[in-house]
């Protein structure tokens, strides 16, 4: 993200669509960075999950719809990076849909009917 807001090379994007995809994925970025559920994660995932310390307890712990949330909202950064540069066409959404496809015809055969 800093090499694309320095200098702003962004511009340098001859595809208006592309450059849109770029600018977005900065400004997803930059929101990502002062969202108020990355200290909560972040303290969970240094506190509880990479060591057995003592968690700060004037720090609420998150939920589970705030760890899945900011993860789509990660996920999204890169869906427009990826299509700022080319390389990606396929929305995140189409694919989750495919893949929760998949995982429903997997279980199907043990569920009650």
């Amino acid at each position: 993200m800093e090499f694309l807001k320095y200098d702003n090379r962004v511009t340098e994007e001859q595809q208006i669509e592309r450059r849109s995809n770029l600018e977005m994925a900065i400004a997803l970025f930059d929101a990502a960075a002062v969202d108020q559920r990355l200290e909560p994660l972040k303290h969970m995932r240094d506190k509880m999950l990479a060591h057995w310390a003592r968690p700060n307890e004037s720090i609420p712990k998150p939920r589970y719809v705030d760890l899945f949330s900011f993860a789509k909202m990660t996920c999204s950064i890169w869906e427009e990076l990826s299509f700022g540069a080319g390389t990606v066409m396929i929305e995140l959404d189409n694919q989750i849909d495919a893949y929760r496809e998949a995982a429903d015809d997997f279980w199907s055969i043990w569920e009650k009917k």
